[in-house]
């Protein structure tokens, strides 16, 4: 199959994984940037920002095999939808409110907006529900990072 054009060009077939993956690189080149900022610690040989680093450098080769396969594959006619963009939208919402809010309160909110929003239309038992299940989510977290872990959520910081 030859992604070349009737004039003789390359051309992209697939514009949702040309996109996605082009959307991903500076994502994973900021995120990668703000990795020098992990604490060095001596119970960690490694470093705490290795894994992390790890992870990056995998979604940085899959953008680019993304990109790469977006010439070669055809996109079967799919039309890049916005909600694909949600989870990425919240995700930067969630890591801007957390200096702000602390954790827990945006960690909710995120998960919240995700329930109501997966269930296509609204109504009151999908909005208790969702609700219900983000609180459990939340104490999970906090009852096994927290709690358990000892680990130190950020706390609000409302200007005072």
């Amino acid at each position: 199959m030859s992604s070349e054009g009737k004039d003789g060009r390359l051309r992209i077939r697939s514009w949702s994984d040309f996109l996605v993956g082009l959307v991903s690189l500076p994502v994973v080149a900021v995120l990668a940037n703000e990795t020098r900022h992990f604490k060095e610690v001596d119970w960690a040989p490694l470093g705490l920002a290795f894994w992390p680093r790890v992870l990056l450098a995998v979604w940085f080769v899959l953008s680019f095999i993304l990109i790469a396969q977006s010439f070669f594959r055809e996109g079967d006619g799919e039309r890049l939808s916005a909600i694909c963009f949600v989870p990425f939208i919240l995700g930067i919402l969630f890591l801007l409110a957390v200096p702000v809010a602390g954790m827990l309160g945006p960690l909710w909110l995120i998960a919240f907006l995700i329930g109501v929003l997966r269930r296509g239309k609204p109504t009151a038992r999908g909005v208790l529900t969702s609700a219900v299940a983000s609180a459990v989510i939340v104490f999970v977290v906090y009852a096994l990072f927290g709690l358990g872990l000892g680990v130190d959520f950020p706390a609000p910081d409302f200007g005072g």
